[in-house]
């Protein structure tokens, strides 16, 4: 008897090899996506006015990100052997993957990336959510991974985004000139 997780799995990937065109969406969508949401973010970054905050941003977000997918997703796949799905079942996947699957690596950074932009900005971070989401949706229908790799993953990076952000909220630049200004203007 199948898994919940097998089965989804299956109808999910039962909408890859039906034609070639929808095969290449969604290999953009699966390996491609995610350099494009990587420029984006770069650029929402650096669109910031102040320069600390600019710079502030930046590194929560490197560190988000290198917690995520650098260390824990790490952790993960060294510790738990967990074989994609195209080698588990023997399929012809979409794309080329290699290692353990759970959490997805993808999905452990495209979250972190997400939930970092979520920490600093509603709009955008709710809109690479939903990005975040089609690329794993995609990722599932290559082959190359389960769908609970990719809730890991999702898991992992807004987790980490999380504690991140909760660890170096207070040095954050914006919060100290506002406590700064009180404290003055309490003078």
């Amino acid at each position: 008897m199948a898994t919940l997780n097998e089965s989804l799995f299956h109808s999910l990937f039962g909408l890859s090899h039906q034609s070639f065109l929808l095969d290449g969406f969604f290999v953009f969508l699966g390996q491609y996506l995610p350099y494009f949401m990587v420029l984006l973010a770069l650029g929402w970054i650096f669109s910031f006015e102040s320069k600390r905050e600019r710079w502030f941003v930046f590194l929560e977000i490197a560190i988000i990100l290198i917690l995520s997918r650098g260390i824990i997703a790490e952790v993960f796949h060294f510790f738990y052997q967990h074989p994609r799905p195209m080698d588990a079942l023997g399929l012809a996947a979409l794309l080329s993957e290699h290692g353990n699957s759970f959490p997805s690596g993808h999905a452990s950074f495209m979250f972190a990336l997400s939930g970092g932009m979520l920490m600093f900005s509603w709009r955008w971070g709710l809109v690479y959510l939903g990005l975040s989401l089609v690329n794993g949706f995609a990722r599932v229908v290559a082959g190359v991974h389960w769908p609970l790799d990719i809730l890991g993953g999702m898991v992992v990076g807004l987790v980490s985004a999380i504690l991140i952000h909760l660890l170096l909220s207070k040095y954050h630049p914006h919060k100290k000139e506002t406590e700064d200004g009180l404290a003055s203007a309490q003078l």
